[in-house]
């Protein structure tokens, strides 16, 4: 279809669309539409399809005009958006719409942000200290021994106490809680009652109750995700909640011996001997430490990125990344997640989202600058990392990305995003300091928080 259009910046990433269609095009449409309306209407007096063309003109004209306005609309906005190669993100919003004498009308879109990234040559990223000891091996084989205990119910005793495991039936939120659901319907779970037990509140809770009682209790939670850059967990927004705890049972932990046996058991391969089992656990703290590592470094040049490319995003991608953050954090909101308003959350969420977005928008700017591409080598290897070596799980992952364009899509862009993350890495000087023991990540992969160092050193890579 014949139209002229033109495109007018609003800012970097708003553009006014608009698209005029001469009035013979339009007219010679709207003729056919009342047309086809005039032979199969039924007017009162006249068989279907005889009535006078003047009299269906008279009535039903006003509708057929507004119904080719807008099917023709719709039918040369895309045309435009590709015409004038705008990557539009969200939906065109109508401005105007003049069908008077032609059909002119004016849209303004949201279009992806392409801002030109620079100076991506070179980082220089500082990390804590960290190595694994054997104190924490030693941890890690209690963790194991604790996960094999043996379960004994207690018989003589009905109150529980600090150090017992408990079998419970947790309720997050009684606000949402359906009112025909009961707690013997839902599933229960075993927990030990110590400092490590969170949140706080309910350890406070279930200390002093008897077996079949269940008792309400109030508890904080923060709200936000983080972003890759190191945030005070104080200042971090908190949401409460009135939760509810069903006692169900008691129970004492039976801890197996550490012997060559008790090695065998776990059936896992090439491990027969303690010394093995040891060996093996120090290996995977290593490889552990390595990754949590490897992922604050690119987190941290990430950061730096970030910092030195001011660019603006549209508001409707803040606003769907706001969404899936608060969908990540209250699941119930993922059948309605498209349509939740999130007015009320951008001040709390806003400038995390905004971050994520940027950090996401330059990594692929630099996938495009140095061409990187998902080979089919590429998803290959990532099918059998996902399965895990599992025919059955290939498989049906295999018949996923064949089936469908959006998850092959998917896996293409993180592995391409990988490759920009492997690639900043390989740039970076990491120094390793002196730890202050506030690195929480690291401290999750060794178990515990490591004691400071005195001395610091450079490494050209990480």
């Amino acid at each position: 279809m014949d139209f002229d259009s033109q495109v007018e910046d609003i800012d970097e990433v708003t553009k006014s669309l608009t698209v005029s269609i001469a009035s013979e095009l339009v007219a010679q449409e709207v003729r056919h539409a009342i047309d086809h309306v005039a032979s199969t209407v039924a007017l009162k007096g006249f068989r279907p399809g005889k009535a006078p063309r003047e009299m269906v003109e008279r009535l039903h004209g006003k509708k057929a005009r507004e119904e080719v306005a807008n099917r023709m609309m719709m039918s040369t906005l895309w045309e435009a958006v590709g015409k004038h190669e705008l990557k539009l993100v969200g939906a065109p919003v109508v401005k105007s719409l003049e069908a008077e004498q032609g059909l002119t009308y004016t849209v303004e879109v949201a279009i992806f942000p392409q801002p030109k990234v620079t100076g991506y040559d070179s980082f220089r990223v500082e990390l804590p200290e960290r190595e694994i000891t054997d104190e924490d091996v030693e941890q890690a084989v209690e963790r194991v021994l604790d996960y094999q205990a043996k379960l004994e119910k207690l018989e003589f005793r009905v109150t529980a106490e600090a150090g017992d495991v408990v079998e419970i039936v947790f309720v997050s939120d009684v606000s949402e809680e359906s009112g025909e659901s009961g707690a013997d319907e839902r599933q229960s779970t075993h927990c030990l009652i110590d400092e490590e037990l969170k949140p706080a509140e309910l350890r406070e809770a279930l200390l002093g109750m008897e077996i079949g009682t269940s008792k309400e209790f109030e508890y904080s939670m923060p709200t936000t995700e983080s972003d890759g850059t190191d945030t005070d967990a104080s200042s971090q927004p908190i949401e409460k909640f009135t939760g509810r705890v069903t006692l169900q049972g008691l129970f004492s932990r039976e801890l197996p011996e550490l012997n060559d046996d008790f090695v065998k058991s776990l059936g896992e391969e090439g491990l027969e001997t303690v010394l093995e089992f040891r060996m093996n656990l120090r290996e995977r703290l290593d490889e552990g430490l390595k990754k949590e590592r490897n992922e604050q470094c690119q987190m941290k040049v990430l950061d730096q990125l970030v910092d030195a490319h001011e660019f603006k995003i549209p508001q409707v991608m803040i606003d769907d990344e706001i969404r899936q953050m608060l969908q990540r954090l209250v699941p119930k909101l993922a059948e309605s997640a498209e349509d939740f308003p999130v007015d009320s959350f951008r001040g709390d969420f806003e400038e995390t989202a905004t971050r994520r977005i940027k950090a996401g928008v330059i990594v692929d700017r630099v996938a495009t600058a140095e061409d990187f591409k998902a080979e089919q080598s590429d998803i290959e290897t990532w099918v059998q990392e996902m399965a895990q070596g599992d025919p059955a799980a290939t498989s049906q992952i295999e018949k996923q990305l064949r089936e469908s364009k959006d998850a092959r899509a998917h896996v293409e862009e993180e592995i391409r995003r990988n490759k920009v993350l492997e690639l900043l890495t390989s740039r970076t000087e990491i120094v390793y300091v002196a730890d202050d023991g506030s690195d929480e990540d690291v401290e999750e992969a060794t178990g515990k928080k490591s004691k400071p160092k005195a001395k610091s050193k450079e490494e050209g890579q990480s």
